[in-house]
Parts: C-alpha cells; structure tokens; sequence
C-alpha cells in the first residue's frame, strides 16, 4: 500500500507535457529618434518558443518587421531568427525546436524592431537579451540600464529595464 501512494506521488509529480516552462521579458527600447518602445516576452511552450512582442508609439497602418539578431543592439549582427512582423502594436511567433535555454547559449542576441519593410534598414526599437542575473548598460537616446531577475515559483526570468536621465 505505501509503494501504492509512493509511485502515485512521484507519477503526480511528473510535469505535464504541456507544462510552459521558463519565461524572458525584456524592455525595447527606442532606436534612432523613433520613439517607438515596447516588451517582447519569449515562453517556452511545448517544444516551442512563443516570442510576443507589444510596440507603443508605432505607426498606424505600418508592418514592422522584426528579428532576434546576433550581437547586441549597440552591434547587430545578422539575423538568427525571424519573427513575425508588428502590425497594430503586436506581434507573435512560434519558434518549433527553439528554447529560452538555446537562446541563452546562444547569447549575445537582441531582438530589433525595423521601421518597414520598405525601410528594413531603420532600426526604430532594441533589446539585449541577457542571461538572469546579468547586468548591462543598453544605449539608446538615452542610457538605460537593464537587469535580469528571476521571478514566480515556476523557472522562469525577467529582464527588467529602468532609464536614467
């Protein structure tokens, strides 16, 4: 009988297949005068990475594209990931096979925002993806600092950004 509740403890203790599991938020901030800013929020989902961005101050009307790009949004590289582009201020993507862990091994990355798809080439909203824990100085129009922190009681961060004047 004990070996009964046992193996049903730990059986219930498994997680669901469907269980999300880490989670990383991080602040875009404003490029090139554009004042356009916002969050992207990357969750693990079921095998899947859901990236979620959210843009304030976008144009009406406009699709933005946007990527997760090597490098740092002081020093883009190439992009490693396209994301779906921003339209009305939004914009979600699944990722198949990607992880927030892959992406943390896969640091430095920044996910930025272009103005169209006409001008691809006019950055108008960044954000460093850092590793919990990890400080870093961001610049913009103005200097930001950002730190990630570990939030909630399921593993999960959040990279948080504050600007000072």
């Amino acid at each position: 009988v004990g070996g009964f509740f046992l193996f049903k403890s730990l059986r219930d203790a498994e997680p669901s297949p469907l269980q999300t599991g880490k989670t990383i938020e991080l602040a875009l901030l404003p490029q090139g005068g554009s004042g356009e800013s916002g969050t992207a929020t990357l969750t693990d989902m079921d095998g899947k990475l859901k990236v979620t961005l959210t843009v304030n101050g976008e144009p009406v009307g406009v699709s933005q594209p946007a990527h997760i790009h090597a490098g740092s949004c002081e020093s883009l590289g190439s992009p490693r990931y396209t994301l779906t582009d921003a339209s009305g201020g939004s914009s979600e993507t699944e990722l198949a096979g990607v992880s927030v862990d892959q992406l943390l091994g896969e640091l430095p990355l920044a996910i930025n925002v272009h103005k169209s798809t006409q001008e691809a080439g006019v950055y108008v909203a960044c954000g460093n993806l850092i590793a919990p824990g990890a400080p870093v100085v961001t610049t913009s129009v103005d200097i930001a600092t950002s730190t990630a922190t570990t939030t909630g009681t399921a593993t999960s961060t959040k990279a948080t950004t504050t600007t000072e004047l």
